[in-house]
């Protein structure tokens, strides 16, 4: 099971990566995975946009690259 936690964790940041490289909502809404409502969507797609996020990202890779 440790291994499925870690492929589902790859697989998110790269759709994180893919919304964030994305020029607008049409493009984001592409992204989109079949499971997943299109409220729900918005909803991950919101919290993955914000400011707040993208300095933890950011954050969180520069901890990455000292260990």
């Amino acid at each position: 099971f440790q291994q499925m936690g870690c492929i589902f964790r790859a697989s998110k940041a790269r759709l994180v990566r893919k919304i964030a490289v994305a020029r607008n909502e049409e493009e984001r809404n592409q992204l989109k995975p079949d499971n997943l409502s299109m409220n729900e969507w918005k909803k991950f797609v919101k919290s993955k946009t914000t400011p707040e996020f993208k300095v933890k990202s950011v954050s969180g890779s520069v901890d990455e690259i000292k260990q």
